[in-house]
Formats: structure tokens, C-alpha cells, sequence
């Protein structure tokens, strides 16, 4: 574990005299994050303005996805891109194990799709919450945020099914 993650684990468990079940833990924060405010914005200082990263929610699920397990030590850093979430975890090869379907716990990497009108989808993350559901960020009336969904239903807007490429699990999680 790098310092800040060993800092933050230590911390909590020497208040609370116990381990730190890290898999409840996980799946109790993404579940609480669902139909939160708490991703929409990321606001970057460019050279002449400011900029809202993740376009009022849009493209925030890898900050929503990383955030969590960051907060609770699974990750070195909060990430606004899904390619820099999964360079960690495939730097991090001792601690994150790549898994071929879904696990309590996971994160899974939906892969890209071409619209309709030739451009590509972002590739999209999401925690597995166990039953076949997951936490993700997602629109609901015209509000981008957590949501809850059926993993098999990842959809954009042409109807056709996204399926996930790659999971990855923790090692603490097992």
C-alpha cells in the first residue's frame, strides 16, 4: 500500500480497534451514492477559463467508480478518466486481479460502441453490487448521477447492448 492508503486504513482502523471490511464497505458507498450530486462536476483551471470536466455529470463515471474505492484505500487516487482508473489498476498488479465476468465488489470497463452517426461511445465503469446489479452513472430525467442498473441492460441510446470487457477485483475484496 502507498503511504496515504496505509495513512487512511491505519486511521480508521486504530479509531475503531477493529479491520476495516472493505467489501461491505465498498458496496454500502456505492449503493449510498445512488442519485447523488456528489460526481457532476470536476472543475479543471485552463489557461484563459475554467472547465467542467466531466460536462455536468456526463462523463463521470470513472470519478464516481474511483472515488469510492480511493476513499477506502483501494486506490492511490481519484481518477476523471476511465483509461487512467484502469492504468492504476493494471500498475497495481499485485493488489488488482483481472476477472472474466462479474464479482461482488468488481469494477467493470464497458467497452466502446459506434453511434449512429459514425462517432464512438467513451468506454464506462461501473461497481458490481451483487444480483446481477450495478452502481453507475447514468441520466435519469436529464439528471447525470449514480444509478442503479441491471448489469446485462447497459444500453446508449440506439438500444444496443454494451457488454463489459474487463472486470477488475481488489485483492482486499476477495
Amino acid at each position: 500500500m502507498k503511504i496515504e492508503e496505509e495513512f487512511t486504513m491505519l486511521a480508521i482502523e486504530r479509531e475503531e480497534e477493529g479491520q476495516l471490511d472493505h467489501l461491505q464497505t465498498i458496496i454500502a458507498a456505492a449503493l449510498g451514492s445512488v442519485g447523488s450530486g456528489e460526481y457532476r462536476h470536476v472543475f479543471i483551471k485552463r489557461p484563459v477559463s475554467v472547465e467542467d470536466v466531466t460536462y455536468d455529470g456526463e462523463f463521470s463515471c470513472a470519478i464516481s467508480t474511483s472515488a469510492i474505492f480511493h476513499r477506502f484505500g483501494l486506490l492511490a487516487a481519484t481518477h476523471t478518466t476511465v483509461r487512467g482508473l484502469e492504468d492504476e489498476v493494471l500498475q497495481s498488479s499485485d493488489d488488482w486481479h483481472m476477472l472474466d465476468g462479474p464479482l461482488l465488489g468488481a469494477i467493470g470497463v464497458l467497452e466502446r460502441k459506434r453511434h449512429l452517426d459514425g462517432s464512438v461511445k467513451n468506454r464506462h465503469t461501473f461497481i458490481c453490487v451483487g444480483d446481477g446489479m450495478a452502481v453507475h452513472n447514468g441520466l435519469e430525467d436529464g439528471v447525470w448521477a449514480p444509478r442503479l442498473c441491471a448489469i446485462e441492460s447497459f444500453a446508449h441510446h440506439t438500444g444496443e447492448q454494451r457488454r463489459a470487457e474487463v472486470y477488475f477485483i481488489h485483492r482486499a475484496l476477495l
